[in-house]
Formats: C-alpha cells, sequence, structure tokens
C-alpha cells in the first residue's frame, strides 16, 4: 500500500476520532490534521511554505470571509430573526398558512428554529 494512502487514511481516522468522540469544532481538527500530515511526510522543512502559500489566493479571504459572517449571525441571532420577519410577511399571502404550520412545528420553546428530522411538518 502507498504511503500516501495510508497518510490518507490516518487523517481520516484522525478526523472522525477528535469530531466523533473528543467533540471538537472542525476548524481545530483541520488545523491538528495538517499538522499530522506534515509531521507524518517530515515535511517541516516547507512548513512556513505551506502556511503562506494558501495567504496569496483570494480565495482564502473569501473562505475566512464566510466564516467570520457565520460566525456573527450564530452569535447575534440574526437568521432566526430574519426567519420571523419573513414568516410575518409570508403569513398574510395566500399560501402563507401552510408556513406557519411549520414554524409551528419547527419552533423550540424559546422561539429557535430546529431544522433536524424529528420535527417538521411530516411529523404532525
Amino acid at each position: 500500500m502507498p504511503v500516501e494512502l495510508l497518510i490518507l487514511i490516518g487523517v481520516f481516522v484522525l478526523i472522525a476520532v477528535l469530531f466523533l468522540f473528543a467533540k471538537r469544532p472542525i476548524y481545530e481538527i483541520m488545523a491538528v490534521a495538517f499538522l499530522f500530515v506534515v509531521v507524518v511526510s517530515g515535511q517541516w522543512a516547507h512548513l512556513w511554505e505551506y502556511l503562506v502559500f494558501p495567504a496569496t489566493n483570494n480565495l482564502f479571504y473569501i473562505i475566512f470571509a464566510f466564516l467570520v459572517v457565520a460566525a456573527v449571525f450564530d452569535a447575534t441571532d440574526a437568521v432566526n430573526r430574519i426567519i420571523k420577519i419573513m414568516l410575518a410577511v409570508i403569513g398574510k399571502l395566500p399560501g402563507g398558512v401552510p408556513m406557519l404550520k411549520v414554524k409551528q412545528l419547527g419552533e423550540d420553546s424559546q422561539g429557535h428554529f430546529d431544522s433536524s428530522c424529528r420535527r417538521g411538518p411530516w411529523r404532525t
């Protein structure tokens, strides 16, 4: 078996263990997996190059901005507020009543919407 395939399997196992059992956030797991690949492959001499090269790509900044906006939306509960505003507008239009039913079934006691499969209009 090629050594690259063994490293890939090792990364998958490391990610699965840290995510499922250690319950760590995915950004921490990816940083640990990156260091794992560098250590296992013996590429310490190129570590700085591997860190600087992505910073020269515009996609890096787009991904970073997306994660920052996601964190802000999560911290400010903006998505639930937008959903409540949309439901207030849609509820007065034809076809809005079924949306209110979805709201009733998908909202928990604090007013947050639950998108899991155990709650929804199919469970009426």
